[in-house]
């Protein structure tokens, strides 16, 4: 193999090497948009699961408000009906002491 052989050989090796290095600085741009573009996906994710976590502590809040309320009123009726029976022996045991 001539010198000039050996040259043109090495001269298509390095447009080929070159060729390939621009190829993966290129693949090397894509990763690191695509990177940024998870890096993205991940901050939103993120800020969603904060939000769904207070969206679930309000709806917690609100199903047990029914049941909170229920026990109010169940609390009132029965210091009602005991009020009342109690006014009714009271009112039977003057009208006894008073007859």
């Amino acid at each position: 193999m001539t010198t000039e052989e050996r040259i043109a050989v090495l001269e298509a090796n390095e447009k080929n090497i070159l060729n390939r290095l621009d190829e993966t600085r290129q693949d090397i741009r894509v990763l690191q948009e695509l990177t940024k573009a998870v890096q993205k996906i991940a901050d939103r994710t993120d800020n969603t699961a904060a939000l769904l976590e207070k969206v679930d502590k309000r709806l917690a809040k609100i199903e047990r408000k029914p049941a909170s309320d229920f026990d109010h009123y169940k609390r009132s009726l029965i210091s009602a009906v005991l009020t009342g029976v109690a006014g009714i022996l009271l009112g039977a045991f003057f009208a006894i002491i008073l007859n």
